[in-house]
């Protein structure tokens, strides 16, 4: 909840502007939906890419260990 919340807050940084537009969205959650959306993306490709990157790391560290005997 609370990284859905930083993600809004990041997609529109201005409280002015969010106090200003909050009317138009404050009745209709689509808006809000799809910016969460965004940031959910966002989240799941970055642990996606940590997991493969993790993958990648020790692959070639077996592969090293091996090499040197």
């Amino acid at each position: 909840m609370t990284l859905a919340r930083k993600g809004l807050g990041y997609t529109q940084p201005s409280a002015e502007v969010r106090d200003r537009l909050r009317p138009e969205y404050a009745g209709n959650a689509d808006s809000l939906t799809m910016a969460s959306h965004v940031v959910a993306v966002h989240f799941q490709t970055v642990a996606a890419a940590n997991i493969i990157g993790s993958r990648d790391i020790r692959e070639k560290l077996r592969n090293k260990a091996k090499s040197d005997f």
